[in-house]
C-alpha cells in the first residue's frame, strides 16, 4: 500500500496570506485533512506533517516526512492574486522539472479541470526546503485565490469538489497497491522476461461508460457521474478520451458495478487499467 503525506501549509503563528479575517493557515488544514479522507477510500494509507493548528519550520516538516518515509509528498496552500477562479488561481512548485512531482501536479491540474480550474503555471523552487531535503518525489500546491471573495465562497461550497479531484490527481500519478480496501492477493499474475526471471504483478479493472474524440464531452460525462455519486475520471488513450468509474482489482466488484451502471442506462465495458 502506497503511503501518501499531506502537508497542510502554515500553522499556529504563522498565519500564512489572510484576507480580512480569513488565515491561509486555517484554509490549507481544512482542505488537507479533505484530501486525506478522499485518499483513503482509494486505499491509500494517509500521514500527516499536523492535523491542528500547529507551527512548524519547513526543516520540521522535512524530518517528519523523512521519518514516515512515504511514496511521495504534496503541501498544500492557498494563493494571494488578481485572477478570478476562471482564468488561473492554480500554482505548482517542484524542485525540479520532469519526474513524478511534476506528473502529479499535470494530473491534479487535469483533474481539477471539470471545476473551472482552467490555467495552471509550475515553477521550479530549488531554494524550498520542503521541495529539496524531502527523501521522496513533492509537490507544492496553491489553489484559489484568497482575495477574491469568489474564489472563497467557492472554495467553501465546494471543498469536497476539490478535495475529491486533487485526491484523482493523485491516483492517477502514485500507483495505490491496494484500491478500495480489497485484497491485492486477487488477480495476482506471474510474468517472465527473456532472461528467464518472474515478476509479480496485480491487475485492475474499471468500468469504461464513454469513448470520446471531444475532451469536453468526456467532461461533460465526468460531471454528471460525480453528480451521481460515482468515482470517475477522465483519461487519454490514443486516440480517445474515455470516461472510466471505479478501480480495483476484484473482478466481481467491478461487474456489479458495471451491472447498476447498465440499470441507469450507461453502456458500458470492463475494461482492464
Amino acid at each position: 500500500m502506497a503511503t501518501i503525506i499531506l502537508d497542510a501549509g502554515h500553522g499556529g503563528n504563522d498565519l500564512g496570506d489572510a484576507y480580512g479575517h480569513r488565515f491561509e493557515k486555517n484554509d490549507n488544514l481544512k482542505l488537507t485533512l479533505a484530501v486525506g479522507a478522499e485518499l483513503e477510500k482509494y486505499g491509500y494509507q494517509v500521514e500527516y506533517t499536523r492535523i491542528t493548528d500547529m507551527y512548524l519550520s519547513q526543516f520540521d516538516r522535512v524530518d517528519i516526512a523523512n521519518n514516515i518515509g512515504g511514496d511521495f509528498l504534496l503541501t498544500i496552500h492557498r494563493v494571494v492574486g488578481e485572477l478570478p477562479l476562471s482564468e488561473g488561481g492554480l500554482g505548482f512548485y517542484v524542485n525540479e522539472r520532469g519526474g513524478i512531482a511534476e506528473e502529479a501536479a499535470v494530473n491534479i491540474a487535469d483533474a481539477l479541470f471539470p471545476l473551472g480550474f482552467c490555467n495552471y503555471s509550475i515553477e521550479v523552487r530549488s531554494e524550498l526546503p520542503i521541495l529539496t531535503r524531502t527523501n521522496m518525489p513533492t509537490l507544492m500546491m496553491g489553489i484559489g485565490n484568497m482575495n477574491s471573495e469568489a474564489d472563497n465562497l467557492f472554495f467553501d461550497t465546494r471543498l469536497n469538489d476539490i478535495a475529491a479531484a486533487i485526491a484523482l490527481g493523485i491516483y492517477n500519478t502514485i500507483p495505490v497497491g491496494n484500491s478500495n480496501n480489497f485484497s491485492t492477493q486477487d488477480n495476482i499474475f506471474t510474468s517472465t522476461d527473456y532472461n528467464g526471471n518472474t515478476s509479480n504483478y496485480t491487475v485492475f479493472y474499471g468500468v469504461q461508460i464513454g469513448l470520446f474524440s471531444e475532451y469536453r464531452n468526456a467532461v461533460a460525462l465526468y460531471e454528471e457521474l460525480l453528480m451521481k455519486g460515482y468515482e470517475a475520471y477522465v483519461d487519454y488513450k490514443e486516440p480517445y478520451y474515455r470516461v472510466i468509474v471505479g478501480a480495483c482489482n476484484d473482478l466481481d466488484a467491478v461487474a456489479q458495478l458495471e451491472f447498476r451502471l447498465n440499470l441507469e442506462g450507461y453502456d458500458t465495458l470492463i475494461v482492464e487499467l
